[in-house]
Parts: C-alpha cells; structure tokens; sequence
C-alpha cells in the first residue's frame, strides 16, 4: 500500500497552503472578532475550483479525487476552522445531492 500523496494532490495541498496563509488566516481573528462572514474568503476559494474538486467533470466538477478534497480541507482548516467547515458543509452536504438527483440544468 503506498499512502505517499501523488503530484497532483501536493499540487493541490500546495495551492491551499499558499491561500489559507495568504488569504485564510490574515483575516481569521477579524471575522472572529466581527462575527462577519468571509465572503471574500469563499469567493476565493471557489475561484480555486475547491467546491468543484470532488465531482466529475461531466456535472462541471474537476474530477479530483476525495483525498486531495480531504488535503484541501486540511489546508483551509490549518488557518481557520470556520472557512474549512463553509467548504466542507457545501460540498459534502449541499452539492452532491444536486449532483447525483438534480436536473441538467441545475447541475
């Protein structure tokens, strides 16, 4: 069994790094603070393709594979909880039942 990650999801975990210290974590304690909701965060996190990284490319989704979702997570998550669980709330709880059941046009 070889449980070393592949290129493509160390790309992946590599570009998520590089967000969440970027993006992610500069802001964490505002939105805290504020109790505002980091919009500009997700914003940015859905121009990385993170919401689309689990689903197949035939419903508009990237066609990655679970574990480099669960390595994006990971990364969100290292800078901010809060932002991991947006993530993670869409796409393991909102977007596959469209994916699976909705009509083309909602896919």
């Amino acid at each position: 069994m070889n449980l070393e990650l592949t290129e493509e999801q160390r790309s992946i975990r590599n570009v998520c790094r590089e967000f969440a210290e970027q993006q992610v974590a500069p802001n964490a304690a505002r939105h805290d603070r504020d109790g505002s909701f980091p919009y500009e965060i997700v914003r940015g996190m859905a121009q990385l393709g993170l919401f689309a990284l689990p689903f197949p490319q035939s419903v508009g989704g990237a066609g990655g594979d679970f574990l480099s979702y669960c390595v994006a997570l990971e990364e969100i998550a290292r800078a901010d909880a809060s932002c991991a669980i947006t993530l993670e709330a869409a796409v393991s709880l909102g977007i596959p039942t469209i994916s699976e059941f909705g009509t083309p046009e909602q896919r």
